[in-house]
């Protein structure tokens, strides 16, 4: 574990921040070194002790921190920008020839697990952070790095399913939805669409904002994926869910904590685009705009 605390130590130095030159980065070789410190969690099976949690919770918050620093600092010097929070030292114009996205924040999320404790607030916050960090990467493509996260998330559920008085119902609801729809997510990336049905099927009934706030959010991504590819049969499926979700939401006491106005908007516009597509999956718009130029 010492070495890992070192790496890790050694990783934020190349990251620390000097705001008159450029950020140092990371070269291929400490990439691959990073993905092998990653590939050895989880740790040990058995809970680490109170100076190994607090040394994990140190290294691994100030590599955190560092990354988020980056991120904000350079947000607005795109051009110089080394995308050593997304796992790669080129710059963004090369960023798409490189494909380990996530990888540092979710090496820095590996520590903070490793040393969250799996009760009290906590354990509530790593498994925030997981699907966090999750969702991340399933939209950077890095789908094998995704699902171990996940798989890390159903253990902390698991845990504290099994201990309800850590958590309110409607906090364990919200958890419980948005990891199935991760789940959901992952599977549908990776041609699964039986198991995804099949984990949809198993979401529990809810009225928690939050909950249903994930299930809008995924079904429209999934939806508006298999609309692009020219699934639409499939688009329509998880656009109606994805509005169905917007409808629960609007009809809650509680407000969700952002408007979803403009969600709704995407969710009608992909709809919208179905509708104009024929029995041999043409635009109709495109077809009526032929034959007049003609």
């Amino acid at each position: 574990m010492g070495v890992i605390l070192d790496f890790a130590a050694d990783l934020t130095d190349r990251l620390a921040i000097d705001q008159k030159k450029r950020p140092l980065g990371l070269d291929l070789k400490f990439v691959a070194q990073l993905d092998q410190q990653l590939n050895d969690f989880p740790l040990l099976i058995a809970s680490p002790s109170s100076s190994t949690r607090r040394r994990f919770d140190q290294e691994g918050t100030k590599l955190w921190n560092t990354c988020i620093q980056l991120m904000t600092v350079y947000r607005d010097r795109k051009e110089e920008v080394v995308l050593v929070c997304k796992g790669t030292s080129m710059s963004l114009s090369d960023a798409g020839t490189f494909t380990e996205y996530g990888i540092v924040k979710a090496f820095a999320y590996a520590m903070l697990d490793y040393a969250a404790p799996y009760r009290g607030t906590g354990s509530n916050r790593a498994l925030e952070t997981a699907f966090s960090i999750a969702s991340t990467c399933i939209d950077n493509g890095c789908l094998d790095l995704s699902q171990r996260i996940i798989e890390t998330a159903a253990v902390r559920l698991d845990k504290l399913e099994k201990s309800e008085s850590d958590v309110e119902g409607s906090k364990l609801q919200q958890y419980t939805i948005e990891y199935y729809m991760l789940r959901i997510y992952l599977a549908w990336l990776q041609g699964r669409l039986d198991i995804a049905e099949h984990l949809f099927s198993n979401i529990p009934v809810s009225d928690n904002g939050r909950g249903q706030e994930r299930v809008m959010d995924i079904s429209y991504k999934i939806g508006s994926c298999a609309l692009s590819r020219k699934q639409y049969d499939v688009s329509v499926k998880w656009l109606e869910r994805a509005w169905r979700a917007s409808e629960l939401i609007r009809h809650m006491d509680q407000p969700p904590v952002l408007p979803i106005n403009d969600k709704e908007l995407l969710i009608l516009h992909a709809s919208g685009r179905l509708l104009l597509i024929d029995d041999h999956g043409k635009y109709l718009m495109q077809d009526s705009s032929c034959r007049s130029s003609s």
